[in-house]
């Protein structure tokens, strides 16, 4: 029976491999999170790096259990257990029962019980003698480092500017590799910090800190209410939808790399460019929080367009803004409340609809972007207002999770001649959309189907129309292997066949 036993992970792993053989910016999955908590990836992901609602929760409440302040001991999970939410019984199919979450743990000095949740704690020597004293904190028992590996077979065909198909067949081990280090700072801090090592096609490489902001969670007032983040950062402006929070490889790249810059508008999609769609990262100030269990909201102040000729990262003296609220219909609250809901055994199945409206607003005045007019002069351009408004939905039933977003941008473009003279002012309008369906056949077999849609500003330009469909394959749960396929509608030659190795410790 041992000997059963073992071959069972090593011909998933086999059956992976398979995968891997028959035939891009990373997500993010950290697993110093399970070891910090003595539990496994499963206890907050679907699959990573894609969250289930008890890891939503996690991830709101700065990296902590929901309903309590990070106890040092936590219960010890059997093998491949995923934990239930506070108070819970359930278990995951074939496995034994647990305790619920919150029994057996010793709260940190002069931090709170979960039993005790809401009252005050006894102060520590150190918290009496403030500010005689500096005040007290902690820091992690074990260095909170966790790796992320991935390893792609990218077989791609494109046109180029002659019209001519151009095919690539591409070994990329690795293309990419991320180190990760997150945690919390006594009770009312947490860190992440990520530092990212890709390869490029011509063989180059280069290293890039993706990844280092601190967050101050419930400083004052009831707990999750008021949070903040400062430094470089995913907004949670694209919660649920950004990169690093979807089940596909290939990002939304019509909601995130639009260029909306051109003489009558943007006209396509831009890989390194200047101009501002809407964020996938940013840099600034972000304040968030969950009220009355249901209720999210977010607003932030970052950088905007840049870097500038001054060599200051932002362009100009302006800031950009953005914002964002959510509510939630019925499953497990958006901080891991429970009352009133009763949920399925299995942590990520859910019955619930969460719907939200965002806007973004910024200023390019003086940030000019090199081009050529209908004539081949040199001119430049300047978005001197570009404003962003959107909607959010995600509906979850049992296996399925669909959710996608509007958004209609707006852009003030001013063309400029070489003498610094306005010339012309127009003002563009684009649209984009894009509809996602996650359905879990069984844990370790996922599957993903994506439309995006966008309308540039210019109206001589075509529509941009994608499909991404993906099958992902768990041999555990840290080691996954997927095959990602993304077409152009408009386009039958420009398509990518992408089969994709990824693992993280």
């Amino acid at each position: 029976m041992g000997l059963h036993g073992s071959r069972v992970p090593a011909l998933a792993l086999l059956a992976g491999s398979m995968l891997f053989v028959i035939s891009p910016p990373s997500a993010k999955a950290i697993p110093a999170f399970a070891r910090m908590h003595k539990t496994t990836c499963q206890t907050c992901h679907i699959g990573f790096p894609k969250l289930n609602a008890f890891g939503e929760a996690f991830r709101l409440g700065g990296y902590r259990m929901p309903g309590e302040m990070q106890p040092e001991e936590k219960q010890q999970p059997l093998a491949g257990e995923a934990m239930p939410p506070k108070g819970g019984t359930e278990t995951m199919p074939g496995q034994a029962e647990t305790k619920p979450a919150d029994a057996g743990m010793k709260p940190m000095p002069g931090m709170a019980s979960p039993r005790t949740e809401g009252k005050t704690p006894p102060p520590a020597a150190e918290t009496r003698m403030w500010p005689q004293a500096i005040w007290p904190s902690d820091m992690p028992a074990r260095i909170p480092l966790a790796l992320n590996v991935k390893m792609a077979s990218v077989y791609a065909s494109s046109l180029d500017e002659n019209g001519r198909s151009v095919t690539k067949n591409d070994f990329q081990f690795p293309q990419e590799a991320n180190l990760f280090a997150g945690g919390t700072l006594g009770e009312h801090m947490s860190f992440l910090t990520e530092v990212t090592w890709a390869e490029n096609p011509d063989g180059s490489s280069g290293t890039e800190l993706e990844h280092a902001s601190l967050h101050i969670n419930s400083p004052f007032g009831p707990r999750n209410l008021v949070n903040f983040k400062i430094g470089k950062l995913a907004p949670d402006l694209a919660d649920g939808f950004q990169e690093m929070w979807i089940s596909t490889d290939n990002p939304i790249e019509t909601l995130f790399a639009f260029n909306p810059i051109g003489m009558n508008g943007g006209t396509g999609l831009s890989e390194n460019m200047g101009a501002i769609s809407l964020p996938a990262m940013v840099k600034g100030i972000e304040m968030y929080g969950v009220a009355a269990h249901r209720f999210f909201y977010t607003a932030g102040i970052v950088n905007g367009l840049g870097p500038s000729s001054s060599g200051n990262t932002d362009g100009n003296a302006s800031k950009d803004v953005y914002a964002r609220v959510d509510y939630k219909f019925g499953g497990m609250g958006l901080d891991g409340d429970t009352t009133g809901v009763t949920l399925p055994p299995e942590n990520w199945r859910e019955r619930s609809l969460r719907v939200g409206l965002l806007g973004y607003s910024g200023n390019g005045k003086g940030i000019d972007f090199p081009m050529q007019d209908a004539s081949g002069m040199p001119v430049n351009i300047q978005d001197r207002t570009f404003n962003r408004a959107g909607v959010y939905g995600s509906w979850y039933f049992d296996d399925l999770n669909l959710f996608g977003v509007y958004l209609r941008g707006r852009d003030q473009l001013d063309t400029f001649g070489q003498d610094g003279v306005r010339i012309t002012r127009f003002n563009g309008n684009y649209n984009t959309w894009f509809l996602q369906s996650d359905y879990v056949i069984v844990p370790p077999l996922q599957v993903s189907l994506r439309y995006e849609n966008l309308r540039p500003a210019d109206r001589q330009a075509q529509s941009l129309r994608f499909l991404n469909a993906s099958l992902s394959f768990f041999a555990y749960v840290n080691v996954k292997a997927m095959l990602e396929y993304r077409r152009d509608l408009r386009e039958s030659k420009n398509y990518s066949l992408d089969t994709v190795l990824r693992f993280a410790f």
